[in-house]
């Protein structure tokens, strides 16, 4: 029972643990696919109406009020992340355009653990978490801001043998979205948030 406690423990603290050689060309490639469900402002005239909106939040919202609030022209860029958690940029190819930390965050609000898998050492493991994170984007623009949190399952394999290059491999996929804010209003979230290691493959189109 106290070798089973020790693994655990073990095990739990890797869901936080960044592999010593790991660094920032580590991107996790971010996906949003989502929509807000938003209470929409009462009308002040009698009889007062009310209802609702529906806003889609996608990369390509993102990415277009991410160039407007950096002036800048992200046309054809991808959205990542560190996969240590340390903040969003905006990428085309292989040259960083900008960072957009500031503007756009993911944080663990919540417990984090490890649901399965092995570790051999700190630099040699593969394991599937949970965990609770929270998204702002514009914290200080409330005309395009938003905020949610969402149960995260993250699958991780990391692999450093030898004399052999390291080999990191993350996906995560987010759900379980609820209540939140858009534009300082309430809203409710619905959708998937993916984060990968491996580029999105290009869409195609059908003849």
């Amino acid at each position: 029972m106290k070798s089973h406690l020790v693994a655990v423990l073990a095990l739990s603290c890797l869901a936080a643990l960044t592999p010593p050689s790991a660094s920032a060309q580590y991107w996790l490639y971010v996906q949003f696919h989502l929509t807000a469900t938003v209470q929409e402002p009462i009308s002040q005239t009698s009889p007062r109406t009310l209802h609702e909106r529906i806003v889609t939040i996608d990369n390509a919202k993102i990415l277009e009020l991410l160039g407007v609030a950096t002036t800048n022209d992200f046309t054809g860029a991808q959205l990542v992340i560190d996969h240590s958690g340390l903040g969003f940029s905006v990428i085309k190819g292989s040259n960083v355009l900008a960072d957009v930390s500031p503007l756009l965050s993911r944080s663990g609000a919540g417990d984090l653990f490890v649901l399965r898998g092995t570790q051999i050492s700190d630099s040699n493991f593969n394991v599937v978490r949970n965990a609770v994170q929270e998204y702002q984007f514009m914290p200080n623009n409330a005309e395009h801001s938003f905020s949610f949190r969402a149960e995260e399952r993250d699958k991780l394999i990391w692999t450093s043998t030898g004399t052999n290059s390291p080999n990191y491999f993350e996906r995560a996929h987010s759900h379980g979205f609820g209540p939140g804010l858009w534009n300082a209003r309430a809203a409710v979230f619905a959708g998937t948030i993916e984060l990968s290691s491996t580029p999105p493959k290009p869409a195609t189109t059908k003849p």
